[in-house]
This record gives C-alpha cells, structure tokens and sequence, in this order.
C-alpha cells in the first residue's frame, strides 16, 4: 500500500505504512492502517500531512488509520479516523508538536 504526500520542497513522494490489520467485524472484513513513525525525523510532519489527506478522502473504507511515535518514553497515537485530528495535524508545521498537541496514549 502507498499514500502520496508532498515534502517540503512540494515533491511527491510515497509513504508505505508499515502495517495493516484486517479484522473481522459484523460489517465484513475491515483494514486498519498502522504507521509507527519517529517524529523527530525530518519527513515526519509531510508524511503525517500525507496520512490525514489520504484520510479525509479513504478514512470511511476504513476501520483505523493511525500514526504512532514514543513521546517521552510514552506510545502516542494520532487517529486520522478523527475529523478534529486530521485538521489539527494539517495546520501543523512540526510532528513533535502534532504529537504532544493532538495525540492520545496507546
């Protein structure tokens, strides 16, 4: 699976989750899309953009679209299932702060 996103420089690039899950539900099979990514790293805003843009169009094929990073020792989690989240993150300029502003524990 790929989602594309712009980088800083406006670029398309491509973000490959490192996991999907299917569950079983009463609705049918179901995915949900897992990404542990280091917010410290210099890609992490423009790919956390990337996930709530691909959200915003695909987020209600879809059971979870998470993005994961360990803030201060802590499993944080952003759910771009979330219509609030997904704005939030969009306005931000920097995944640290994303993180500490709009995610939840794990």
């Amino acid at each position: 699976m790929s989602i594309a996103y712009q980088d800083r420089h406006g670029e398309w690039r491509t973000l490959r989750p490192d996991f999907l899950f299917f569950i079983d539900s009463a609705e049918g099979v179901q995915t949900n899309i897992v990404d542990p990514h280091g917010h410290w790293l210099p890609d992490a805003i423009w790919k956390l953009h990337g996930m709530a843009r691909y959200a915003e169009v695909y987020g209600d094929r879809f059971h979870r679209i998470e993005s994961i990073s360990r803030i201060d020792g802590e499993l944080r989690v952003l759910d771009f299932t979330v219509e609030d989240v997904r704005a939030r993150v969009l306005e931000e300029s920097d995944a640290d702060f994303a993180y500490r502003r709009w995610s939840s524990s794990y």
